[in-house]
């Protein structure tokens, strides 16, 4: 009885080591997909914070010529980094900086 038990442990480790790698590995790529995913949404919202200060000080434009070239820079800055995004995400970035400068510029 003993040696069998002993002979079916070891024809059932390597399908239990075997198992456990597999899901370990899909934990391990799923873990590194978040914080990828983290890392570019806050990389994004750097970028887009300094293109609006930049624009905010260089630029002589007003109003939509101002957002537009905001915009225009962030766009190339990210696509150069290689950084998806979506055109209403940077949108929504954009606005919620110029928010949050008009906020500090009111102080």
């Amino acid at each position: 009885m003993n040696n069998f038990i002993y002979e079916f442990a070891n024809q059932l480790t390597p399908i239990i080591l075997a198992t456990l790698t597999s899901i370990l590995s899909y934990v391990a790529v799923k873990i590194k997909k978040a914080i990828e995913q983290r890392f570019e949404s806050n990389r994004c919202k750097e970028i887009v914070h300094s293109c609006i200060y930049f624009v905010e000080q260089t630029s002589s434009q007003k109003g939509r010529k101002k957002y537009d070239e905001a915009y225009d820079l962030a766009e190339s800055w990210l696509t150069q980094e290689g950084i998806k995004f979506s055109v209403i995400e940077l949108r929504c970035l954009i606005e919620s900086e110029v928010l949050k400068l008009n906020k500090e510029v009111a102080k």
